[in-house]
């Protein structure tokens, strides 16, 4: 009867050690939480101290998870990997169809223009200056550009960016000239929609589209048609890209640019249809200018940046 009494009162003292050691615990805690709360120089080091003496223990102890998610990223990224290389190889497939239909077009092309004795208008790179100056008025969208007539700039020069097209050179400096943006008021392009080939005029708005007008009765624009230079008014090149249509509704066709008319800084000015035709654009209709004989005819353009006219082009020019 002796020994459960013993082990009896040993329990008791075991749990009431325990109890007291659980009580110590919560205060120590209640001890570290109000410690936390106080901003005090000592406790800021015993801060700085517990966690130089914690960090190399909690990484030593982070490392074996950090290398179970580098596995399983790892393991995620081969799978991604594979579909991947898979959706490339079939892409792959089809650039190289689209590749032969490409190169068989081109081999017709020539032969075709071969057998018309057709010239291939390629338009000749005149100079690659930067914008630097934008006028975006009420009456007129036009920026400026660093290269003039001693770059080989000179009026009806076509200038486009990476994208597409962005206007025309109206106004040529010595060292500086004015480009009208396709959005100005007064822009005229002779287009197409490339879909179905239906020509139009685009005309800009003075804001950040144009509109199409003049398409044939029966045209049927949608939505993200492809509009493209027609080469007509001996201006333009053909199938430089204008844009995309963005509105078919009563009031007409709306094109948003595809040129990056907003924040231009490189531009590429490009021989206009007429000279690659040796044909002036003045001459289309058959009637040549008289010539000027006037040798002071030519010092008589602005010699100049600040001679560039600031104005565009009277309403209704191209």
């Amino acid at each position: 009867m002796k020994a459960p009494i013993a082990k009896t009162s040993k329990g008791l003292l075991a749990s009431r050690a325990g109890r007291w050691v659980f009580a110590g615990l919560l205060f120590f805690a209640f001890i570290l939480l109000v410690l936390g709360r106080v901003n005090h120089p000592a406790i800021d080091k015993m801060r700085a101290v517990a966690s130089d003496f914690s960090s190399p223990i909690l990484g030593f102890l982070s490392r074996p998870v950090d290398r179970m998610d580098a596995a399983f990223e790892w393991a995620g990224s081969l799978t991604s990997l594979v579909a991947e290389n898979t959706r490339l190889r079939a892409e792959n497939e089809r650039l190289l169809q689209w590749q032969s239909a490409a190169l068989a077009l081109e081999r017709e092309n020539l032969r075709l223009r071969a057998l018309l004795n057709a010239p291939e208008l390629t338009s000749k790179r005149v100079a690659t200056p930067r914008v630097v100056g934008v006028s975006g008025g009420p009456f007129v969208r036009s920026v400026m550009i660093n290269a003039g007539r001693v770059n080989g700039v000179a009026r009806d020069q076509v200038v486009v960016d990476e994208l597409g097209l962005v206007g025309r050179v109206f106004a040529a400096g010595r060292v500086a000239a004015r480009v009208l943006l396709v959005t100005d008021l007064n822009s005229r392009v002779p287009v197409r929609l490339q879909r179905t080939g239906d020509p139009a005029i685009a005309r800009g708005r003075n804001d950040t589209s144009l509109e199409l007008v003049f398409l044939p009765p029966g045209a049927e624009p949608r939505l993200n048609d492809a509009v493209v230079t027609t080469g007509e008014g001996g201006i333009f090149p053909p199938d430089i890209l204008l844009g995309h249509v963005d509105r078919v509704d009563g009031q007409g066709v709306g094109v948003r640019p595809i040129a990056l008319l907003d924040r231009l800084e490189f531009v590429q000015v490009i021989e206009p249809v007429s000279s690659l035709l040796k044909i002036r654009p003045e001459e289309q209709d058959g009637n040549a200018p008289a010539a000027n004989t006037d040798p002071q005819a030519k010092d008589a353009e602005p010699e100049d940046p600040e001679a560039v006219p600031q104005s565009g082009p009277q309403s209704g020019a191209l």
